[in-house]
This record gives structure tokens, sequence and C-alpha cells, in this order.
């Protein structure tokens, strides 16, 4: 599957190239270095993404901290409608990493047939 032309994740439909999220008529903007993430832990297929493998995929290592990676997570919550102390979306890994909860899905398989 192409992540980059676009996944579902629950019930978001994930634009990467264009840098949004669509879920019941409702569009979200996506900062790019967020949307990176996001591919990246699509990418795993559920398994956990470890900080610095984000941060070296994302910032190609040039990040001094795990702030950046913390502020993109935080932005993705807040665009899904997740929270960290109940997931439905991103799970925190403690000293690990993350992992996305929902399988992810080709936007074709999502899009009803007419």
């Amino acid at each position: 599957m192409n992540l980059l032309a676009g996944f579902c994740i629950g019930s978001w439909q994930v634009y990467p190239q264009e840098g949004r999220v669509v879920a019941a008529g409702s569009s979200k903007r996506i900062q790019p270095k967020s949307m990176d993430v996001l591919v990246c832990l699509a990418a795993a297929e559920g398994a956990v993404v470890a900080r610095d493998t984000l941060l070296q995929d994302v910032w190609d290592g040039r990040a001094m901290s795990d702030e950046p990676l913390t502020r993109c997570i935080g932005e993705l919550r807040r665009a899904l409608g997740d929270s960290r102390s109940d997931p439905q979306y991103i799970e925190t890994i403690p000293k690990r990493g993350y992992r996305l909860l929902p399988p992810v899905r080709s936007i074709e398989a999502a899009v009803p047939v007419t």
C-alpha cells in the first residue's frame, strides 16, 4: 500500500500529500512533520516505533531533544480527538516509543463504490 497516496485509520481518512485528515465531513490540517510522524507510525503496522527511530526518520537525527516529537504527537492527538490517558489512535509506550492502534487500511477499501 502506498501510504503517501492516502490511508485510513479508524474513521479517519489520511491524505499525507495534502496534509490533512478527514472524518464525518470534518477536515483538519496537519503540520508536515506531524504528518511524517503519522506516516511512520502507519508504516509500522501496529508495531511500537522507538522515539529514536522517529527522531532519526523524521528529523534526520537533527532534533536535539524529544520535544519536537512530543509536540507532533500532541498535534496528532488533538486532530484525531485522541487522548493520552485513553488512547484510541496513538498509544504511548513509556520509555520506548509510540504505536498506532487501529489497523491501517487503503483509501480505496474505505470509499464505497457507487
